[in-house]
């Protein structure tokens, strides 16, 4: 290494702080939605094991129609929260 990059090294370990992150905050697959989301993501859960169970078709296009809910219903979630965070 050149006296250079020395240099620039010590300096910043002096002037630039450390963060600490924990592990739970780093990871972004546990989000916290609202009630109205968790209900639809539980609705879905039951009918995908109905459907999965069952071999009639309403119940795979029940499936199908909370599905589509639930994602447009995340996705309006993520929409607002990025509006929130642009204002």
């Amino acid at each position: 290494m050149s006296a250079f990059t020395n240099i620039l090294n010590n300096l910043v370990e002096l002037y630039v702080p450390v963060v600490h992150t924990s592990a739970k905050h780093v990871s972004r697959g546990n989000r916290h939605y609202p009630c109205y989301i968790r209900k639809l993501l539980h609705a879905k859960a039951v009918a995908w094991k109905r459907q999965k169970i069952s071999t009639l078709e309403t119940d795979k296009l029940t499936y199908k129609l909370i599905a589509s809910k639930c994602s447009a219903a995340i996705k309006k979630y993520h929409a607002a929260q990025e509006l929130e965070l642009i204002r």
